[in-house]
């Protein structure tokens, strides 16, 4: 995370993508949900504040386009830093 911040200080516009997809959380590319959480309150506190987008994937996609459920994408779309969202379907 130091090192996103680092990256972000010096490139304003860089935005950083996180991929959730909740079958592969925690496999590489895919954070935990805890580091997500340690990034958006990074994210939130940094100067100038990092960039990031959230890219959903699998059953995220399901439940957003399929079911209707945006509750999740309500949540995480708040999270502090998130200024974005991407559907991967």
């Amino acid at each position: 995370i130091d090192f996103l911040k680092l990256l972000g200080s010096r490139y304003g516009r860089l935005e950083f993508g996180v991929l959730f997809r909740d079958d592969k959380e925690g496999a590489p590319r895919y954070p935990t949900m805890r580091w997500v959480e340690s990034l958006s309150t990074a994210a939130a506190n940094s100067m100038p504040p990092l960039r990031l987008a959230a890219h959903l994937c699998g059953r995220r996609c399901t439940e957003l386009l399929v079911n209707g459920d945006a509750s999740w994408v309500r949540e995480w779309l708040g999270a502090p830093g998130v200024q974005r969202g991407q559907l991967n379907a």
